[in-house]
């Protein structure tokens, strides 16, 4: 089983996380999570200090 994990940043606070189990860590596996719950605008940081827009 592999989860993967999405917290929003708010003004220098934790907001909202959201959840789901995932098959594996394909982009076919990860594309749902980032369709249902994170902003095409968003800038997404990476464990380890990466950031992706």
């Amino acid at each position: 089983m592999r989860v993967v994990v999405a917290f929003e940043h708010r003004d220098g606070k934790a907001g909202r996380g959201y959840g789901r189990v995932i098959d594996d860590y394909s982009s076919a596996s990860l594309k749902p999570i980032f369709d249902d719950h994170i902003s095409k605008s968003a800038t997404i940081r990476l464990t380890g200090g990466l950031a992706i827009r």
